[in-house]
């Protein structure tokens, strides 16, 4: 089984669709319960709620073809939700609106992702050495 979304193509290995979209049925709601606060609190320039939505369902996506490949069970938290592969989501969805690097984007980013500005800069700085990006 594989779900496409926009670019977004998971292959889910020996699963029927009918329980890949029971699971996303219950893990979107979830996922947006997290992020969802922290992107309508945002005071600053904002991305739109449909950019939102892409945002939550690639997380959504990802983690549940990550879990179904690695053969456990489907679950999603903290301990996801500050990973790298979320935190590079949020990160592209938000800098297709905003330059990379901008007062905007920094901010956005941190506010979505739980962080302060200066923890954001410091985990943007490490993620870009690591990708070999200048």
């Amino acid at each position: 089984m594989r779900a496409t979304a926009g670019d977004l193509n998971i292959l889910f290995p020996k699963s029927k669709k009918n329980q890949i979209v029971k699971a996303f049925d219950e893990w979107r709601p979830r996922v947006r319960s997290h992020f969802d606060p922290r992107w309508r609190s945002h005071r600053g320039a904002n991305i739109p709620e449909a950019d939102l939505e892409a945002i939550i369902r690639e997380i959504t996506l990802q983690w549940m073809g990550y879990c179904v490949m690695h053969r456990i069970p489907v679950q999603m938290g903290k301990a996801e939700w500050d990973q790298p592969l979320t935190r590079r989501i949020i990160r592209a969805a938000v800098e297709r609106t905003f330059p990379r690097g901008s007062e905007d984007a920094t901010a956005l980013c941190a506010q979505i992702m739980g962080l302060s500005r200066d923890a954001y800069l410091k985990w943007a700085e490490r993620e870009d050495s690591f990708l070999g990006i200048k």
